[in-house]
């Protein structure tokens, strides 16, 4: 054997990427799984690296269970009907016996080698949907083998995702037995089917113990995977309540991440936490402003570089903006913005910005529920609801950009070109612009097809743009600057996906539909995924929809026209 697979680091890297599994195919995970465990039957010094890789990842416990002496254990089936078209397969491990403490010394092995585990009971096996589970007596064994040996049993777990679902909650508190105080990433899936009333005083012990026993914990993310919005205020209020105060007392918490709404309080504690670098939080709808209007300038979150807030009060979100106190905000977005926003609030956001210059991340969005087209229809005619030009000057000194998403839906944004190629010019490591209305138009956009030139000129790591364009045959300027462009040389802009945002026709001739096809390929050699977006007014007349069926066509046709040169 080559002298080079004695080093271990070497071995290392070799499985690990035979190792490599694609999770859209159980197929390919299983022979992965197979070309490793091969490995270990090779030769001594490929043994260990080679289950230390097979072994580093596990879906669930059953393989440390089944590492016990087969005479220990059995597995269990039965079929469990969900629904008329949804059968499962319920496949649980169970003991027969005691474990003796001479039993445990492959189980103790293969448990120390584990780095990450994924606390889920479904796999898909042959077209059936399985569940993985223990039995009472297979759980209670793990979590004594810890307390009677003074050591876990995942010695050296440092990332853990815990799945509620398929866990009969009594075996909640077993759970921080088995984890040490290596682990540095957590993430807890509160599936809230289970019945409230038992599972509150279980949950409560295991996550206290388990927060206490990690002081070293960086990363935590609190999941829900029902939307019955009474189960959860029930359930997840009263545990998550004393829970974020526990939190709150990590000292290496670097990123926190949860689908619960915090309260007010809640989110004092944590903009305190000195080391908190990623957040991304929900706050109550009906959040205590006055507790928040307390707030002074640059007082939270120190060390924060991503934030992602949801809220319904915009006003609330700019007061939290103006809190931040670290200088390295490099990703923000805002959300939850509900219609009827006045639009110079979102301007005062834009403003709001200015002493974050590193940052490269930026969306800007509203809430999730589809708008009325009455009220879509309303907000887009007030100038009250419609954003200027002006109001995305603040923006231009934030340098560093590299993503921007502002498509707040119930905000009209008013564009032109001078304002396009101002943008242009101070971002040039962009790489995706979104940033087009879906109200209603009611007007041609303000950016024409020439407008789009000084992004191909300025941006050119540029890759993705959804705008809304006037398609109209580019100047004779427009055409001479390109042409000047294209002489120079110059490494091409790399945009490869350009959704046009419309609301008026293009109805032109076919030469100049080719005409403006050529001008748009020749600026963006690299296109190769040309899309358009309507945005047009709700007609009730029907005079008006044969109109606007037409208008469809007519883009349709200048759709197909691009794609034909992209091709080219």
């Amino acid at each position: 054997m080559h002298r080079c697979l004695h080093v271990y680091d070497v071995v290392i890297a070799i499985v690990k990427h035979l190792s490599l599994m694609d999770r859209r195919s159980v197929g390919k995970d299983v022979q992965a799984v197979q070309t490793i465990h091969s490995m270990t039957l090779t030769c001594s010094v490929l043994y260990e690296p080679a289950m230390d890789v097979l072994w580093s990842s596990l879906l669930d416990l059953t393989p440390i269970v089944k590492s016990l002496p087969p005479h220990l254990w059995f597995e269990a089936e039965k079929q469990v009907e969900e629904s008329a078209d949804c059968v499962s397969l319920l496949r649980t491990v169970r003991l027969q016996a005691p474990p003796q403490p001479s039993d445990w010394a492959r189980a103790v092995r293969n448990a120390a080698r584990v780095k990450s585990i994924q606390w889920n009971f479904r796999r898909w096996n042959r077209g059936f949907e399985v569940r993985w589970a223990l039995g009472d007596s297979a759980m209670h064994a793990l979590a004594l083998y810890s307390s009677e040996n003074s050591r876990p049993l995942l010695s050296n777990l440092c990332k853990y995702e815990w799945y509620w679902e398929g866990l009969d909650p009594q075996y909640f508190p077993y759970i921080p037995s088995l984890c040490s105080d290596k682990l540095e990433s957590l993430t807890i899936i509160a599936h809230t089917s289970l019945p409230t009333a038992s599972v509150l005083p279980f949950a409560h012990a295991a996550f206290g113990v388990l927060i206490a026993r990690c002081p070293k914990m960086r990363e935590l993310l609190l999941y829900q995977t029902s939307y019955d919005d009474d189960t959860l205020v029930d359930l997840e209020d009263k545990v998550y309540a004393s829970f974020f105060t526990e939190v709150a007392k990590l000292p290496c918490l670097q990123s926190f991440e949860s689908h619960h709404p915090l309260s007010p309080s809640e989110l004092l504690l944590f903009g305190r936490l000195p080391r908190l670098r990623n957040v991304a939080m929900t706050l109550y709808c009906d959040a205590d402003e006055g507790l928040l209007s307390t707030l002074s300038s640059r007082s939270l979150f120190p060390e924060l570089q991503s934030l992602d807030i949801e809220h319904d009060n915009l006003p609330t979100m700019i007061q939290i903006v103006e809190a931040i106190a670290s200088f390295s905000l490099s990703k923000l977005t805002v959300s939850g913005i509900p219609p009827e926003t006045p639009a110079a609030q979102l301007a005062l956001l834009f403003q709001t910005l200015l002493p974050h210059k590193y940052l490269s991340y930026l969306a800007v969005g509203g809430t999730r529920e589809h708008l009325d087209p009455g009220l879509a229809l309303r907000l887009s005619l007030s100038h009250l609801y419609t954003v200027q030009c002006e109001d995305f000057r603040p923006l231009l000194s934030l340098h560093h950009l590299t993503e921007v998403f502002i498509s707040p839906q119930s905000f009209a944004l008013k564009l032109d070109d001078a304002m396009l190629e101002a943008m242009a010019q101070a971002w040039p490591r962009l790489q995706i612009l979104d940033i087009a209305s879906r109200l209603p138009m009611h007007t041609a956009p303000g950016v024409t097809l020439g407008g789009l030139l000084p992004l191909s000129v300025h941006c050119r790591r540029l890759v993705m743009v959804y705008i809304a364009v006037d398609v109209v045959p580019p100047s004779k300027e427009a055409r001479d600057r390109l042409e000047e462009e294209v002489k120079r040389k110059r490494p091409p802009c790399h945009l490869s996906m350009l959704t046009i945002h419309y609301g008026a026709d293009v109805d032109s001739p076919e030469p100049v539909l080719r005409e403006m096809a050529d001008f748009l390929t020749d600026m963006f050699p690299h296109l190769q995924d040309f899309d358009t977006s309507h945005c047009l007014p709700q007609r009730r007349d029907q005079r008006l929809d044969d109109e606007e069926d037409d208008i469809r066509q007519h883009w349709e046709r200048f759709k197909e026209v691009v794609s034909e040169y992209c091709a080219s």
